[in-house]
């Protein structure tokens, strides 16, 4: 099979895909449904530039070293990012609600808090992330999302960070 080199400029990356497939190349520090390449955020096993497009949802609040993985998101990614972090302190605002709607995904994530909680090493705030990619050569807008991953019931709030190479 021939790939010719335009097809190759729009390959787009997913760092820490989980279960998501969105992109070309999906990866995570685990094997998932989605992934088809383990590779740690901070490592990326890729050349400079080699991404049209980079997504990282949800991924940075687990690491710990997120600062290491915006420079290696940066450096492979040629042209756009697109990157969300949770604001934590929304979490808690919405677990009542999973208590007034026992249906079978909130009694799960019920279970599953104290769990996800410990997973979250960092909360950010509006301009850290921009901060970061600034740093690495992109101008970044931030917005606030509405958006839930685990139940779409529930909304959470998000930072997203679109970002344009400068």
């Amino acid at each position: 099979m021939m790939i010719s080199a335009r097809t190759l400029e729009k390959i787009k990356l997913n760092v820490g895909c989980g279960e998501d497939f969105w992109g070309d190349v999906r990866l995570d520090i685990r094997k998932t449904g989605a992934s088809n390449i383990i590779a740690a955020a901070e490592h990326l096993p890729f050349k400079d530039d080699s991404f049209e497009a980079t997504r990282a949802y949800q991924l940075l609040e687990h690491l710990e070293n997120w600062r290491e993985a915006i420079k290696e998101i940066c450096r492979v990614t040629r042209d756009k990012l697109d990157i969300t972090v949770p604001i934590n302190s929304d979490l808690a605002k919405t677990d009542w609600i999973l208590l007034f709607f026992p249906v079978p995904k909130n009694i799960k994530a019920l279970r599953e808090l104290p769990k996800r909680r410990k997973e979250h090493i960092w909360q950010f705030k509006k301009g850290d992330i921009d901060d970061a990619i600034s740093r690495e050569g992109f101008k970044g807008k931030v917005t606030t999302i509405r958006r839930n991953i685990w139940n779409k019931f529930i909304p959470s709030r998000c930072y997203r960070v679109v970002g344009i190479r400068s």
